[in-house]
């Protein structure tokens, strides 16, 4: 068997053997990982080679994190060895694959989508009639709903109804546009569409779900009309 580390065959502790384990990620959300693996340093050219005097360092288990693959024969796994233990004389580790991989690096430090082009809202305007946007149809990705601008006290997308009907105040008129707030769902789809990731969102769209706000929206004067501002 070769316990491949960074790229070097690593060196087994003599006599020693590890239990490796393999998951079904349906049912546990993990895949394939060992126990503890003992690894001799003290003496041990090719491991110094790669791990260094590691035990000299000042180091977290999350932070010891090599690339690694398991062969023997035909069978063959690829994934990390993270130190679980260093002293001058050996290292206990473990080795993680797939999910399993995921799971131990909670934090996602270096795991994250920084930025998305979403697109823009498709009207960024002053539409004529505001009670348009107070009865969401079919294919509408956002809604004009009246909120307070923390700062200024200022009702923004302000309506009153005049004549029996339905109109802008004035303060939105002045503004010359509205803000929207689009729908949990139109964010969903446009971030699947963004990363090339397919969804059936058919169920989604038949409950009642998809009228979920998004409650969060930029005045109109700021002109950041973008769905990836916004959120």
């Amino acid at each position: 068997m070769q316990l491949i580390i960074d790229g070097k065959n690593a060196i087994l502790k003599q006599g020693s053997s590890f239990d490796y384990v393999s998951e079904n990620r349906s049912f546990s959300d993990a895949d394939d990982y060992t126990l503890s693996i003992t690894l001799p340093l003290s003496g041990c050219v090719s491991n110094i080679d790669i791990f260094g005097h590691i035990d000299r360092k000042d180091i977290t288990a999350r932070s010891a994190v090599f690339p690694a693959s398991i062969i023997d024969g035909t069978f063959s796994k690829h994934g990390v060895i993270t130190v679980v233990e260093a002293s001058d004389v050996e290292i206990k580790c473990q080795f993680l694959e797939g999910r399993s991989v995921q799971n131990f690096d909670t934090t996602f430090d270096d795991i994250y989508i920084n930025d998305l082009d979403l697109g823009l809202y498709s009207i960024i305007g002053l539409p004529a009639d505001p009670d348009v946007f107070l009865r969401p149809g079919s294919g509408c990705e956002a809604v004009v709903l009246p909120w307070v601008n923390d700062n200024t006290g200022d009702i923004m997308n302000g309506m009153e109804v005049k004549d029996g009907k339905l109109v802008w105040s004035q303060f939105t008129k002045d503004m010359g546009g509205v803000s929207f707030m689009p729908y949990l769902i139109t964010i969903a789809k446009r971030i699947c569409d963004c990363i090339g990731y397919q969804c059936d969102f058919s169920q989604w769209e038949s409950s009642d779900d998809r009228f979920l706000l998004i409650c969060n929206a930029l005045p109109y004067t700021w002109d950041i009309h973008s769905y990836a501002s916004n959120i």
